[in-house]
């Protein structure tokens, strides 16, 4: 935080200085020295070094070591983020502004809407330090020493003591400016929140038996970062019930209502991606995304918890993908991905196993490497971003080179293998490793084991993956060695293998899954283990996203798939019997996520968020669950 003084500091001294060069007069950053930015007074002023956002004032962003002023839309035109608004602000001058300071085509910076005592916020929005506030301010990110800067979600050093009896440090009386935010262009003054709704749960939510007829929903809650049960008693249009199992911080209410007691800080983000052993009770690992480790926690089905703490796996980014069984044998199994290891170098698969049926604590766990697989070349800007249209960049004679791409797969120079390209340098086609901008490789990550599914029906337990660097299905039964696993899908033209769900009844194992490149969603089936898999196109209708979160399970004998065709945000629930394939539409008219399914009372219960917005774009997320027969045959 040091760095926003000395950005205000920077600017006063170049003033007073008898040593300072002269002024100098710009109307864009370009005619200004490098640390030296355009300011709003057409005079050049010192930039700050940085190493990322954080270390520069609001309305700027670090580019190339030094804090850079950034306009982000144009007064009077809409802004992309939710409930924010495009304001001026002062200080800000960007070569090419489409009129000067205070114009309503002036350039500007997205900010929360502005509010007063009378309101003004239109639910769940609250107006908080007199702007339209979802959430904590600054995500309650802001430390001792430090005011939240609300128009920005940023951290400031605080003017001088700030201590608040009742609320939220922030900055008020506010002059600061992209080039100048020391602790001398803001005051402090303390935000009160006003009661918080129940957030908004939903998120990679997963059905669970409860001590109802109707079952409840594990799910993570974003706004705040909690692993939230969620019930609704006997009636699955009545209330609902949410309760917290992990996120919430053990400190004082503050505020009134929620499932969090009034408890307003965020506390630590838990909950993301559960994967649930269902027995008497909840099994579930889930992420904390704050460490970026595995999360244990045991929970009866009245959602009362019992022993919590985090897995011993080590990794710089765990448990994106997980599931876990209870064993025959009453001991827990799974597999938890880790997408890059502690050296940045490999990904791994990892079996985890429970040393007895109720593990109490970390010690309790064996944790086994299943597969390991190298990670490519990565870099944050390869090649310096100079490669032009049909170019990549790869590493060619031990640096960096822009390479015209003769074929991905080889074509010409034979087979390359994974993660290299057949390109032309210096006149001469080669293999050479291609070089991944590491925004590109953090969408899906590299590596074997994604979208690990687990199953379990009295006796051996089963899984599937997706191998994202080969393209292929994985299928595999404890304890998934070599020896144990097969390739059930792959093929030239195919992408088989994501949102991977695997289920099994008696000897038979059964797999949907999606091939992202054929569009379909299709099933493998095998009457025992040991025999080819059968495979097949589930029908689905036409021109769709089929597959994505598919869920697979048996209902009785016969084989249930729920899943999300992500063209038309619509959950479809699909049962085979009698050689085809039964569709039914669950839920549709509006956008839906996260699906899943889960057998009772003779037939599906199916669970979706509904992704509902009001006339002011403002957010109504909440997860839906419903009860449906199995679909019959056309």
């Amino acid at each position: 935080m040091n760095t926003r003084v000395l950005v205000g500091t920077l600017i006063a001294l170049s003033a007073c200085s008898a040593d300072a060069a002269p002024e100098r007069r710009c109307s864009a950053h370009s005619q200004c020295d490098n640390g030296f930015l355009c300011g709003s007074d057409g005079l050049c002023r010192p930039s700050a070094a940085c190493s990322g956002d954080d270390d520069c004032c609001p309305g700027a962003v670090c580019f190339s070591g030094w804090c850079r002023p950034t306009p982000e839309c144009i007064v009077g035109r809409a802004c992309p983020g939710l409930g924010d608004v495009c304001e001026v602000m002062p200080g800000l001058a960007i070569a090419g502004a489409p009129g000067p300071l205070g114009d309503a085509n002036a350039q500007g910076r997205c900010v929360p809407a502005p509010c007063d005592a009378l309101g003004g916020c239109v639910e769940p929005f609250a107006c908080v330090a007199n702007r339209c506030i979802l959430g904590v301010l600054c995500d309650g990110r802001c430390t001792n020493g430090e005011v939240c800067e609300p128009t920005s979600g940023r951290c400031l050093v605080a003017p001088g003591p700030c201590d608040c009896v009742v609320g939220t440090p922030v900055a008020s009386q506010l002059q600061t400016t992209p080039l100048a935010c020391g602790p001398g262009t803001y005051a402090c003054d303390c935000a009160v929140q006003p009661p918080i709704d129940n957030g908004l749960p939903g998120v990679d939510g997963r059905l669970v038996p409860s001590d109802s007829d109707t079952p409840g929903l594990v799910s993570y809650e974003p706004a705040f970062g909690d692993l939230v049960l969620s019930r609704w008693g006997g009636d699955p249009n009545g209330v609902r019930q949410d309760m917290a199992l992990d996120g919430v911080p053990t400190t004082a209410a503050s505020a009134a209502g929620s499932y969090r007691g009034g408890v307003l800080e965020p506390g630590p983000d838990r909950g993301a991606r559960p994967s649930i052993a269902i027995g008497s009770d909840y099994d579930i690992l889930y992420r904390d995304l704050d460490r970026q480790r595995q999360m244990y926690v045991h929970a009866g089905l009245d959602g009362v918890r019992g022993a919590s703490y985090e897995l011993p796996i080590d990794g710089l980014e765990v448990g994106r993908y997980s599931c876990i069984v209870r064993r025959p044998d009453g001991r827990l199994g799974g597999l938890v991905f880790v997408s890059r290891d502690p050296s940045d170098s490999v990904a791994l698969l990892l079996r985890v196993e429970s040393r007895g049926p109720d593990p109490l604590s970390a010690d309790d766990w064996a944790v086994t490497t299943v597969v390991e697989t190298p990670l490519p070349l990565r870099s944050q800007m390869p090649c310096a971003n100079a490669c032009g249209f049909g170019e990549t960049c790869v590493v060619a004679n031990g640096s960096e080179r822009c390479a015209g791409v003769v074929s991905l797969g080889g074509g010409d120079c034979g087979d390359c293998g994974a993660h290299r390209v057949c390109s032309e340098v210096d006149s001469v086609r080669a293999c050479h490793d291609r070089v991944y901008g590491r925004y590109e490789a953090d969408r899906l990550p590299f590596g074997e084991g994604l979208f690990a599914s687990c199953a379990v029906d009295g006796g051996d337990i089963y899984a599937a993956w997706y191998d994202a660097d080969a393209r292929r299905l994985i299928a595999a039964r404890w304890p998934f060695g070599a020896s144990e696993r097969v390739v059930v899908d792959e093929g030239v033209g195919k992408d088989p293998g994501r949102f991977a769900s695997i289920a099994v009844r008696g000897t038979q194992v059964g797999i949907a899954y999606q091939d992202l490149a054929q569009a379909t969603l299709n099933w493998a089936r095998t009457a025992s283990w040991g025999a080819p898999f059968v495979r097949e196109v589930v029908p689905t209708g036409d021109a769709g996203e089929p597959g994505v979160g598919a869920r697979a399970f048996f209902v009785n004998d016969t084989p249930v798939i729920v899943h999300l065709d992500g063209r038309r945000a619509q959950v479809e629930l699909l049962a085979r019997a009698n050689g085809c394939w039964g569709r039914e539409v669950v839920l549709q008219g509006g956008g839906y996520a996260y699906p899943d399914g889960l057998a009772g009372n003779g037939g599906v219960w199916v669970s979706g968020q509904a992704l509902r917005f009001d006339d002011a774009l403002a957010p109504h997320h909440a997860p839906v669950i419903v009860w449906r027969s199995l679909p019959s045959c056309p």
